[in-house]
Order: structure tokens, then C-alpha cells, then sequence
């Protein structure tokens, strides 16, 4: 997720903000899968 996020800033950096946005929601996806799995 850590990676994700460094990617993400990266593209709003460069006002790639369509693609920046793609990954937050990916990272979000992510994070959601993760607390799924602990309370599981």
C-alpha cells in the first residue's frame, strides 16, 4: 500500500491527477481487504 501511495503522489505531482486518483482507490481497496482479513 506504502508503494501505491508513493506512486500516487508521484502522478498528482506531475497533475496526473486521473491516474492518481486510479491508485488511491486501489490503495483504499487494499486497506479495506486488509481490515476484512483481521476481523475475519
Amino acid at each position: 500500500i506504502h508503494e501505491i501511495e508513493k506512486r500516487m503522489f508521484k502522478h498528482a505531482e506531475n497533475l496526473e491527477f486521473e491516474e492518481a486518483a486510479k491508485l488511491r482507490d486501489e490503495a483504499a481497496r487494499l486497506r479495506d481487504f486488509g481490515l476484512e482479513l483481521k476481523a475475519g
